[in-house]
């Protein structure tokens, strides 16, 4: 039985990612830990706990979950701690902060799509020593140059295998990381159930959902939206540092969760040793 097994599946490797691609839109993964019945109750009140027939149920159940899987990835409940803490809004307040960024460094592309030079990419010693003055101009100048790094970033996006068999793996690795893209997200059924994420997320954080543009505004905004990001941490959470910083920059989101403001000090308490973000999550920005 277990040689069968093996049989059978050897072939049908698949990463969790990858399983997930086929969505509307790239990122997130497929649920794997009894999110669907975690969430029972959260779609319960989402239909205000009528009773409903089987058939229309399952209708009602399918557009709550149409957007992604649950709890991690779902869209409909609550963002991933790795990308809804005070780490994480710290790590978003620095990339607005800054003049020479992922947010200011891109690429117009075509139908909405924005390509954006990578917060690796724009501290790497190579790129700082040849771009010296350090502005977005010289930045946009230098990597857009005829046969530059952008355009050489497009080929091996286009052709890796033409361009990477000579390659070391740890430059490939380099490569890939030195752009993202962002694609509009215009599909509304996507829209809807992220917004309810948003909305949730925002609210969990003691704050009211009137801080996060209304669902028709958002859908309103068309290609000049919520973006989804090529990134590894959007791919995982469908959610990341660059669509987060992108949002409060168009000002769909329009304040930080109270208790996550990375404005605000960690509260200490009398004779209490000071609160330290111990927890830490790996981004990829």
């Amino acid at each position: 039985m277990v040689e069968n097994f093996s049989k059978v599946w050897r072939t049908s490797e698949f990463s969790r990612v990858e399983i997930n691609q086929g969505a509307v839109v790239i990122g997130g993964l497929p649920s794997d830990n009894n999110g669907t019945e975690a969430t029972n109750r959260a779609h319960k009140n989402f239909v205000q706990y009528k009773r409903s027939a089987a058939r229309n149920y399952f209708k009602e159940l399918g557009t709550f979950i149409e957007g992604k899987s649950m709890l991690d990835t779902d869209l409909g409940s609550y963002f991933n701690q790795a990308v809804h803490c005070k780490l994480f809004y710290m790590q978003v307040l620095d990339m607005l902060e800054l003049e020479v960024s992922p947010l200011t460094v891109t690429f117009a592309g075509k139908e909405g799509r924005v390509i954006f030079a990578s917060t690796f990419l724009l501290g790497h010693e190579d790129f700082v020593t040849a771009n010296s003055a350090a502005t977005v101009h010289s930045a946009k100048k230098f990597l857009n140059q005829k046969n530059g790094w952008l355009q050489t970033w497009k080929d091996i996006s286009l052709e890796p295998e033409k361009h990477c068999s000579g390659m070391y793996f740890d430059t490939c690795i380099e490569w890939s990381k030195s752009f993202h893209t962002f694609t509009p997200i215009t599909d509304v059924s996507y829209l809807s159930n992220l917004h309810r994420r948003l909305v949730n997320s925002v609210e969990h954080g003691r704050l009211p959902s009137s801080t996060i543009m209304d669902f028709n505004g958002i859908v309103a905004l068309g290609n000049k939206g919520i973006m989804a990001c090529s990134c590894g941490t959007f791919l995982h959470r469908a959610w990341c540092i660059h669509s987060c910083a992108d949002a409060i920059k168009k000002k769909i989101i329009m304040k930080y969760p109270i208790n996550m403001d990375p404005n605000t000090a960690a509260p200490v308490g009398r004779g209490r040793q000071p609160i330290k973000l111990t927890r830490r999550h790996t981004q990829e920005y």
